[in-house]
């Protein structure tokens, strides 16, 4: 979840004293593909919270509509699977029929909206410079190398460090092979995901980024 609510940033004068309406959990709640459909909040990804920083920082509120109500994930899913809900079902893997029926009911053309899923964010957990490059404006970039240049120094040469790169050189492989059978259409074929977090944890330029959002956002607060 490392970045991928930088975009937020773009609309800095609009967020001030909002609310935000988003859409996190919806594939949990909403989707009636849904693989669990329990009482309890159990989530399977950390995204929207790498916002709570920029949320106090900016002024503004989010709303995760899918969160209301959600410990009656049975009771939601019953009603999105019902036979009164047909109309709204797609049969794709983007199939949400309650917001659906909610929104074409105002009068929204099926064809102008959702689809399928699809993302503005980006991840740059596991990103090399030249990527992490590309992604942050010259000024920031610029400050970043500075901040990596002089602190990668501080990081000593460990056993621990050198087996840290080999379970990453591992796992990295692993996801390349994963998104070329995905690139060539063979999604049945893909590894299964076998890697304990640990494995995903770069040592490599990205493993600083937070480091260094820490470093310039600190300066913010009196502490």
């Amino acid at each position: 979840e490392l970045g991928t609510d930088c975009f937020w940033a773009s609309y800095a004068e609009h967020l001030p004293k909002s609310y935000v309406i988003i859409g996190i959990n919806g594939d949990k709640v909403w989707d009636i593909n849904s693989k669990s459909v329990v009482k309890t909040i159990k989530r399977s990804s950390p995204s929207a919270t790498s916002l709570g920083e920029y949320r106090l920082q900016a002024g503004f509120v989010q709303v995760p509509v899918p969160f209301f109500g959600c410990v009656h994930h049975p009771a939601i899913h019953r009603i999105s699977t019902s036979a009164e809900m047909k109309p709204w079902v797609l049969n794709n893997d983007y199939d949400r029929p309650i917001p659906r029926r909610i929104v074409e009911e105002k009068g929204v053309d099926r064809n102008q909206f959702a689809n399928r899923k699809i993302g503005i964010g980006f991840n740059m957990q596991w990103d090399p410079l030249n990527r992490i490059k590309q992604k942050m404006s010259c000024h920031a970039f610029s400050s970043f190398m500075e901040f990596y240049k002089t602190n990668r120094k501080k990081r000593k040469l460990t056993v621990k460090g050198i087996l840290q790169t080999g379970k990453f050189s591992l796992f990295f492989v692993h996801r390349c092979c994963n998104l070329i059978l995905y690139r060539l259409g063979f999604k049945s074929l893909r590894l299964p995901h076998i890697f304990p977090q640990s494995f995903r944890e770069s040592p490599f330029a990205c493993s600083y980024l937070f480091l260094w959002g820490v470093h310039h956002t600190k300066k913010k607060y009196k502490v």
